[in-house]
């Protein structure tokens, strides 16, 4: 059975809708009229600040074979509508019979780093054409780009060591067997354990016996020496039927056995229990037994964030096996990419050919659509990525040195400065030109190989496992001009006249705000976040952060000030705002918006006291969060990037510390902020070299250890340094 597109032609994989629209066009004689769509996601997958595109070799694949056999016209003939009739008329039908794929395509090369909203495929061509292209466009780059992703992430955790793609029988069907098995080695996975793919996209292939062959056998020791038997050149035995440690010590004994033939051990695996403990142990056997490179191989549910948790407990695991978390992409099982309409030909007042640009209007800013054809800039310096800027490449790039840098792609109250010493590429590459294949598809080795050049140029805060820093995407400042022109123009149509002038008549909002508070207490050496648990619907007995409804006669900061002092009884904060949160469905009530501030807050300051709408309140370790209302998960995610933003270039981290501290309390506080390792003496060399801290002549007391210097932060010292031109940077 072989139901990848590379079987032959799947010019029906389309949704019925994209056909009748595909009618219509046709019966209003628009069907040839020039187009440009779009396919783009609006969100990173897994929480993450980046996606892997893939799929684009199935895509090309799908494009070239698109065609109406008599057999689809024969099909589609027998569809009728709600009254009996044929839903297609014979000449429409017979259109279809002799259509000739002919659009422009241009998209991103497998293996190149993606980010929200920009586009990975365009696709230029008649208006019926490119309609009835998306689905299977959808269907094959989502799941691909999906996969590819959740693979770069897992392969992030395992820090260069192997791991292998197990996931077939666990896989959405055939076709999502072998489109894992790709997507996973594109994305860094060295091998699969999945033979067709192998043979079809050139894959190593990897695997030795399961549980049924040990207990086939009288006993392990036995069927462990018939494997060897076998196949004494791919000798990894599976330890943990029976007794995981006497497992060990059994393929240690066969082991010898191989060595004294010629051979050697090659290692053995894992598939259950505490697998940090175990693999200790299990490492120990077989160094005192001479084994020393003997790999360990591990499996059972492993994911990125259970093989990171692993590395930090002190695992000695050398290849992972990465199975059902890797093939279902188990946390997130859809990419949630789109395809929109960008730009029509038209005609202006001359009757000369132009193009009509198009926008998608949504009030989730996130679900607008930008208008143009796009093309994507990455921008270069020093062999690292800095930014990406979307621009309509009619237009050409405005100038982003000129000091006003470019708006982000989401949230236009931000923008971004460009440093003027960057190279930049164009991401977007030919692939057809007037139906004609015009790339070249690279072996997919080379695909892989780019994931990881890519990856390696890409900052290590956009690449975290969680709170993943935000990768600076600009639109180019022409397109988001045009943008809110075209926006204006939607919005004006609807505009309600009245006798005291123009005003929009629609329902209100309510507006609220939530508020982020980190404290630190030195002596847990933890980063915590204050909740409060709710005692109302809804979310009745949820962890959620402080706040509430504005009132009509306060301001949004005396708001938030106000609910934090009824909800914890914690006041005196400098509130910063932070970002406004617009989703449609954020709250199950109404429509709410929230706008978000953060502070620091000494834990040893303030004593917590619920009240109001709080039945509990409480500091909670930011690695360690109860499950939270609403999105404010999402609130404290961006207000832990903004303090790591802002951490390396303001001295905040003395907010969090008691009035004296060590140096390694505030190289602790750094680390636990930053979520990286600092180098204690390059860390104490420059602080030190700054002028910002005091020695107080004290010592610390009543600790195990010797005695460490008592520092205190000179804040007019630094008001000084700033006024003639100091910049902190850490």
């Amino acid at each position: 059975m072989n139901t990848s597109p590379q079987s032959g032609s799947l010019t029906l994989l389309t949704d019925l809708y994209q056909l009748t629209m595909a009618y219509g066009y046709w019966k209003s004689r628009v069907a040839e009229r020039e187009a440009v769509f779009h396919l783009f996601f609006r969100k990173h997958p897994f929480g993450g600040g980046y996606a892997i595109a893939c799929g684009l070799e199935a895509a090309i694949e799908y494009l070239r074979g698109i065609r109406f056999s008599e057999d689809d016209i024969a099909y589609l003939a027998t569809l009728t509508g709600n009254d009996g009739e044929p839903l297609f008329g014979r000449d429409f039908l017979s259109y279809l019979r002799e259509l000739r794929f002919c659009c422009d395509v241009d998209a991103m090369p497998e293996g190149t780093v993606a980010f929200a909203h920009e586009p990975l495929v365009r696709i230029t061509g008649p208006m019926l054409q490119c309609q009835i292209i998306e689905t299977a466009l959808l269907n094959v780059i989502n799941f691909s780009t999906l996969i590819a992703t959740k693979a770069a992430r897992i392969c992030q955790a395992a820090a260069g060591e192997p791991v292998l793609e197990f996931g077939l029988r666990r896989a959405q069907g055939v076709d999502g067997g072998l489109t894992v098995a790709r997507a996973a080695y594109v994305g860094g996975a060295a091998a699969t354990s999945n033979v067709l793919a192998g043979k079809r996209y050139g894959i190593p292939v990897r695997g030795t016996h399961a549980h049924s062959w040990v207990m086939l056998f009288q006993d392990e020791l036995e069927a462990f020496e018939r494997y060897a038997d076998t196949m004494p050149n791919n000798c990894v035995f599976l330890v943990d039927t029976y007794d995981t440690i006497a497992g060990v010590h059994h393929a240690v004994t066969i082991g010898r056995a191989l060595r004294e033939r010629g051979h050697e051990l090659v290692g053995i695996r894992l598939d259950s229990g505490e697998l940090a403990g175990l693999s200790g142990e299990a490492r120990r056997v077989l160094d005192e037994a001479g084994f020393e490179d003997a790999v360990i191989v591990a499996s059972n549910d492993l994911d990125e964030y259970e093989i990171a948790a692993l590395k930090e407990r002190g695992a000695t695991i050398s290849v992972w096996g990465v199975g059902t978390r890797l093939a279902t992409a188990y946390d997130q099982p859809a990419l949630g990419g789109v395809y929109k309409l960008a730009a029509v030909k038209g005609q202006d007042e001359h009757g000369t050919e132009i193009w009509e640009r198009r926008v998608k209007l949504s009030e989730d800013p996130i679900k607008a659509s930008n208008p143009g054809i796009l093309q994507v800039r990455r921008l270069t310096r020093e062999q690292r990525f800095v930014a990406d800027i979307v621009y309509d490449s009619e237009d050409g790039l405005s100038d982003y040195r000129d000091g006003r840098g470019v708006i982000d792609i989401v949230d236009a109250g931000r923008s971004h400065a460009i440093a003027p010493d960057t190279s930049g590429e164009d991401l977007l590459v030919p692939i057809f030109r007037r139906g004609e294949l015009v790339y070249q598809v690279p072996p997919l080795a080379e695909a892989r190989a780019r994931t990881e050049r890519q990856l390696g140029q890409l900052d290590p805060g956009v690449r975290r496992l969680r709170h993943a820093s935000d990768y600076p995407v600009g639109l180019d400042r022409a397109v988001y001009d045009r943008k809110q022109r075209l926006t204006a123009r939607a919005n004006g149509v609807s505009a309600a006249t009245h006798g005291d002038g123009y005003h929009y008549d629609y329902p209100r909002p309510a507006v609220a705000v939530d508020c982020v508070v980190f404290g630190y207490d030195p002596d847990k050496t933890a980063l915590s976040v204050l909740l409060i648990q709710r005692q109302n619907q809804p979310f009745v007995h949820t962890w959620a952060l402080p706040g509430g409804f504005v009132q009509m006669d306060e301001t949004c900061e005396e708001a938030a000030l106000r609910e934090l002092a009824e909800e914890t009884s914690v006041s005196d904060l400098y509130l910063e705002q932070l970002y406004t949160f617009t989703g449609v469905a954020r709250d199950p009530r109404e429509r709410v918006i929230s706008i978000a501030y953060y502070a620091l807050a000494k834990l040893s300051d303030h004593q917590l006291r619920a009240a109001t709408d709080a039945e509990d309140a409480g500091w909670f370790s930011i690695d360690s969060l109860p499950p939270l209302a609403f999105d404010h998960l999402d609130i404290v995610g961006k207000a832990i990037e903004r303090l790591r933003g802002k951490v390396r270039y303001t001295p905040i981290g003395f907010e969090l510390l008691p009035p004296h501290f060590t140096l390694s309390q505030l190289q602790r506080l750094y680390e636990l902020i930053l979520q990286q390792a600092l180098d204690k003496r390059n860390f104490r060399k420059k602080i030190l070299g700054m002028d910002l801290l005091v020695d107080t002549g004290e010592r610390e007391r009543d600790v195990s250890h010797r005695a460490a210097r008592l520092y205190r932060f000179d804040r007019d010292s630094y008001r000084r340094l700033t006024e003639n031109g100091f910049s902190f940077a850490i």
